[in-house]
C-alpha cells in the first residue's frame, strides 16, 4: 500500500530521496495505481490526477493529515472500509469538500458525525469529529464544518471520510489525492521546471520546496 501524506508533523528525509530519484529519471510520471479510478480521465505529462467538475473537492484537512488507501479492508463485525480515515492532530480543522447542506449528527460508530449533501446529487460523509462547527446548515466548499477527533468507534484522533459520488458509495481516495496531495506534487514539480540545469541542482531546489510544503512521499510508490 502506498502513502502519500500531506503533513507538517512528518519526517522529511523522504523528501530528499524524493529529489535524488527525480534528478536520474524523467520529469514526467505517473500516480501509482491506488491513485487510479476507472471514472477517471488521463493524467496529464506532469502526472497530475484530473477529476471531473463533480467529483473536484476541497481538501476535507487542508492543514494536513495522513492517510492511504484502505477502501474495502476488513473492520469490526465483518464490516468493509468505505471511507479514507485521514489522521491528524485533534482539533484541527475539517472543511466542506463542496457547496451544499451539512447535516450533523451522532451515533454509536460514527461519534460526531455529518452527512453533506449537495446540488449536483453528491453525499459526503465525515465521522469521528471531536466537536461540530455551528449547527446543521447550508455551507460553501472548504468553510469549516467540525475538528478532528476521535469519537465513536474510533482509535486515535483522525476523520473518516466517505465520498458518495451521485449517490454510489466509491473510493475516496483518488478524490482525496487529488485534493490534497496533488497540488504540492505540483508545485514540487513546477520549481523543477523552473531550473534551467537538470541533475544535482534541480533536485536541491526540489528538496527544499518540498520541504517548504512540509510533505511526506513514499518513494517506493513512483
Amino acid at each position: 500500500m502506498r502513502t502519500f501524506t500531506p503533513s507538517s508533523r512528518l519526517a522529511r528525509g523522504a523528501l530528499v530521496a524524493l529529489a535524488g530519484a527525480l534528478s536520474a529519471v524523467p520529469i514526467a510520471f505517473g500516480n501509482p495505481a491506488e491513485a487510479q479510478a476507472p471514472e477517471q480521465s488521463p493524467q496529464s505529462a506532469h502526472g497530475t490526477v484530473t477529476i471531473t467538475p463533480t467529483r473536484d473537492i476541497a481538501c476535507p484537512i487542508p492543514d494536513g493529515s495522513e492517510f492511504i488507501d484502505s477502501w474495502g479492508t476488513g473492520r469490526s463485525g465483518g464490516r468493509r472500509h468505505k471511507g479514507v480515515d485521514m489522521a491528524s492532530d485533534r482539533g484541527t480543522p475539517i472543511v466542506a469538500a463542496q457547496t451544499g447542506a451539512i447535516n450533523f449528527k451522532r451515533s454509536r460508530l460514527g461519534g460526531n458525525a455529518a452527512w453533506l449533501t449537495t446540488s449536483l446529487g453528491n453525499k459526503f460523509y465525515y465521522a469521528h469529529l471531536d466537536r461540530f462547527e455551528g449547527d446543521s446548515r447550508d455551507v460553501r466548499e472548504g468553510e469549516v464544518i467540525g475538528y478532528v477527533g476521535s469519537t465513536g468507534n474510533a482509535q486515535g484522533p483522525h476523520l473518516h471520510f466517505e465520498v458518495h459520488f451521485e449517490g454510489q458509495v466509491s473510493n475516496p481516495y483518488p478524490a482525496t489525492f487529488a485534493a490534497c496531495v496533488q497540488p504540492q506534487i505540483d508545485a514540487a514539480l513546477k520549481a523543477q521546471l523552473a531550473i534551467p540545469e537538470q541533475g544535482s541542482t534541480a533536485a536541491a531546489v526540489i528538496a527544499q520546496r518540498a520541504i517548504d510544503i512540509e510533505i511526506d512521499i513514499d518513494i517506493d510508490a513512483f
